[in-house]
């Protein structure tokens, strides 16, 4: 990936390209930042915002400050301090994949922040397979799967504003791995992949056109009342398949063994127990059990 042009520049070229016109004059008059490395894209983009008293006016409608950053993106080739979910780390070393976050600024406020994961997990599944023609698949909540190896990981933040007590932004973070590293640790190499070994040609996308097609996806989503549940629950990688649902992300307390029965209209996991009894999760870690 060396040398493919990794700069604002070239992710502005390539947004052009598979942007309407419309949406073009929107896009280019936002705020893009495109780094080697940085700790964290979540953290970059967090930074940036933090520097801003207010991001919405009292009526609900963003202030001049949130529409500078609203829609903005911050994409590193690099991160030394990625993060996932519960405190996590997310591997992210150089020639291997593309890291990025967008920071959403919905009128009045976030209220959910699931929401704005499920939009970015379909908009990451429709950039993949419309680039590299594969069938992306989405374990609840927040990770990608390809030929049964995790290939992306998206977390969700939100920005308080101290003073009126209000989450004003949503920044999502997107990490996709396009080859697998072979120096990524022990623990990751028989569960983690690449988008790129599903091509038929194994020609490497250009990290730009892939950041442009993810951004583009998943803003129309965002910024559109289209109803992506449907896709979603069709996309799921775990349904009819047993796993290990811990209540507590992060810990083993209260852990139990269920079956997926569906995804529910609020992006909830529906899970059946072994006594037939059902549990809608809306939080929480679910493993798939080893057979």
């Amino acid at each position: 990936m060396t040398g493919d042009n990794f700069t604002e520049e070239s992710f502005l070229a390539e947004l052009k390209k598979i942007a309407s016109q419309k949406e073009y004059d929107c896009f280019h008059q936002k705020m893009y930042t495109l780094l080697q490395k940085t700790d964290s894209t979540n953290s970059e983009l967090l930074r940036k915002i933090s520097t801003s008293t207010s991001l919405l006016n009292s009526d609900g409608t963003r202030t001049c400050e949130g529409e500078k950053l609203h829609l903005s993106l911050v994409a590193a080739a690099q991160q030394s301090a990625g993060r996932g979910r519960v405190g996590r780390s997310y591997y992210s070393p150089p020639e291997s994949g593309i890291y990025f976050s967008i920071c959403y600024v919905p009128r009045a406020g976030v209220t959910d922040a699931s929401v704005y994961t499920v939009a970015a997990a379909v908009g990451v599944c429709r950039a993949i397979d419309a680039l590299c023609k594969t069938e992306c698949r989405i374990k609840w909540v927040n990770d990608i799967y390809l030929n049964e190896k995790k290939v992306c990981g998206i977390l969700t933040e939100g920005t308080l504003n101290p003073v009126s007590q209000k989450v004003e932004a949503a920044v999502i973070g997107i990490g996709i791995n396009i080859v697998a590293d072979a120096a990524m640790p022990r623990e990751l190499l028989s569960k983690a992949g690449g988008i790129c070994s599903a091509e038929g040609d194994g020609k490497l996308p250009l990290r730009t056109a892939l950041l442009a097609r993810v951004y583009l996806e998943t803003v129309r989503i965002l910024e559109s009342s289209e109803n992506i549940i449907g896709e979603y629950r069709a996309r799921s990688f775990l349904s009819g398949k047993t796993v290990t649902v811990t209540p507590l992300a992060g810990t083993d307390s209260g852990s139990y063994s269920a079956e997926v029965l569906d995804i529910t209209d609020d992006a909830g996991l529906l899970v059946q127990l072994k006594d037939k009894s059902t549990r809608t999760l809306h939080s929480g870690e679910v493993t798939l059990k080893c057979s």
